[in-house]
């Protein structure tokens, strides 16, 4: 989403709603895209820098500008699930 242009907010119930998909509770595509589109706005700014600086990288750098900016977002998503 994120080198389309979109900014995401990851609210508390992430989690929850990640686990209903993962447990076969949420099934259908059109639940799914409707929570993501109240949880995201398009930002014309960002899609274009994204696109400009994007257009330029090699697929290894895309990768680790994915890891080095996506990786703290997800680890919050997945702390709930790791072992304790």
């Amino acid at each position: 989403m994120l080198f389309n242009g979109y900014i995401f907010r990851i609210p508390d119930e992430s989690v929850d709603f990640t686990q209903q998909i993962a447990l076969g509770k949420i099934e259908k595509i059109r639940t799914v895209a409707k929570w993501l589109l109240k949880h995201s706005r398009r930002s014309w700014r960002m899609f274009f820098l994204c696109k400009l600086f994007v257009a330029r990288m090699s697929d290894e750098d895309i990768a680790i500008m994915c890891l080095t900016i996506l990786g703290p977002r997800i680890s919050v998503l997945l702390r709930p699930f790791e072992p304790h």
